[in-house]
């Protein structure tokens, strides 16, 4: 596969870091002249999580090449990988599935790069696609393997900040939920950047809490549904002070990808969620990790089985009514909202 062609560009190799890190405990700083005086490169080290999603049993990509492009144009390609997780060292490509590392699990990719400190407009992951050799989705109700399409082959996804620290660690977030869609012409998945983050570990917050679904369908309007376990869905989206009657269901505004899917038709003030998760069937369960610090609002919706990730299907959110809140997260908190809220608030766990 090759790579698209750049004005500036300089491959690296990966470097032993003195300190990796994973988890949310906070790497290690400091400077790498001595002194008082900030490092100009930093080690880098890359990590993959993910998501809940259903119906799919495997989700395996196969990457060829990360790219980061600084804000002034130019592009570091890592095409050779060593990660003590993966046992990998000095690989082309590798593998990985994605739904062996959900929720606040993540597994790491690149043991480290060092990379110039300072504003990146972007980071691109190179993915092997369209042959179940290397990407495929292996769907729960068939057990079949059909292939994963990546538009343009890469995941463009968006910019971050290499801190003047010795070691940092970033994790990409993948949200299936939201950036794969079914193909049925072709019988293949679509994989797009929408619904994936980049993430700095050491300012990675979490949301979590426990749904009683039992207390939850005695409410209005879940007191009608025939199966309580089906349809619970969470919603997160940024800022405070959002109207709760303009709170959308996932949907995709515009897309400029070289396969457009997008929803022309979802009205200028509907809000579109940053973060969506399924509410566990089995203990009501949720958690949103790897969320940057700043202010959210949270919502459920009883009713949200079959939401489109591309079309606005205009569900009822939040349902119950009752079922919102607002929130605001520091660096490395982990904040816990256990429903339904009745009166009540989220807190520290």
């Amino acid at each position: 596969m090759q790579s698209p062609p750049m004005a500036s560009r300089r491959h690296v190799n990966f470097f032993a870091p003195a300190l990796l890190c994973l988890g949310l405990a906070a790497c290690g700083g400091g400077s790498s002249s001595g002194g008082d005086t900030a490092p100009s490169v930093s080690n880098v080290s890359i990590g993959f999580s993910d998501a809940p999603v259903e119906d799919a049993a495997r989700v395996v990509i196969t990457v060829d090449y990360l790219e980061f492009r600084t804000s002034d144009g130019e592009t570091i390609t890592v095409d050779s990988f060593t990660s003590s997780e993966l046992g990998i060292t000095d690989a082309e490509t590798f593998s990985v599935d994605l739904l062996e590392i959900q929720g606040n699990d993540s597994r790491l990719v690149l043991d480290s790069v060092e990379l110039p400190v300072g504003d990146y407009q972007d980071l691109r992951i190179g993915i092997v696609d369209e042959d179940i050799n290397f990407s495929y989705v292996e769907e729960t109700s068939s057990g079949l393997l059909k292939p994963i399409k990546v538009p343009s082959d890469e995941l463009k996804l968006g910019s971050f900040t290499v801190a003047a620290t010795s070691t940092q660690t970033f994790v990409v977030e993948f949200g299936l939920r939201q950036s794969m869609t079914y193909n049925p012409g072709p019988q293949r998945y679509i994989l797009k950047p929408r619904g994936v983050r980049v993430v700095k570990l050491e300012d990675a917050a979490t949301i979590s809490g426990t749904v009683d679904l039992d207390a939850l369908h005695m409410l209005e309007p879940c007191i009608a549904k025939v199966d309580n376990t089906v349809g619970n869905v969470a919603y997160l989206y940024a800022g405070h002070g959002l109207d709760p009657t303009k709170l959308g269901d996932t949907f995709v505004r515009e897309d400029t990808g070289t396969e457009p899917e997008f929803d022309p038709n979802v009205p200028a003030d509907i809000v579109s969620p940053e973060v969506v998760t399924v509410i566990d069937a089995t203990d009501g369960s949720y958690l949103f990790s790897y969320l940057l610090p700043g202010d959210y609002t949270l919502a459920i919706s009883c009713e949200a089985e079959g939401d489109d990730p591309v079309l606005w299907d205009g569900l009822n959110i939040p349902a119950p009514q009752t079922e919102v809140i607002e929130l605001s997260l520091g660096v490395e908190q982990d904040l816990q909202c256990d429903l339904p809220l009745q009166g009540g608030a989220c807190a520290n766990p």
